[in-house]
């Protein structure tokens, strides 16, 4: 037996030059299941409360859907790293 534990998460979406035209049609609204399957190379889930906490500190562009954002704040971001998200103090890092 077992439980699945329910984590409410956002889905941030990581500039690339590869992605530009992909992350062009999200900001236009455009969404389809292949957007999304393509886009899911660009993409880590975070948090509700880092995802919040990222979009207060300017360091994301809301999307329409408001529920996703594009990080535009890329000293948070390394390859090698993954998406470094700052909650008071506490550093994460999400690869």
């Amino acid at each position: 037996e077992f439980h699945l534990i329910e984590n409410v998460t956002r889905t941030i979406f990581i500039p690339d030059r590869n992605a530009t035209d992909l992350l062009m049609q999200l900001q236009r609204g455009e969404v389809s299941q292949a957007l999304f399957r393509k886009l899911g190379q660009y993409s880590v889930s975070v948090y509700e409360q880092h995802f919040l906490a990222l979009y207060d500190a300017k360091a994301l562009k809301l999307l329409p859907d408001g529920e996703s954002g594009i990080l535009i704040d890329m000293e948070l971001y390394d390859k090698a790293t993954g998406l470094s998200l700052d909650t008071g103090g506490e550093t994460l890092l999400m690869v």
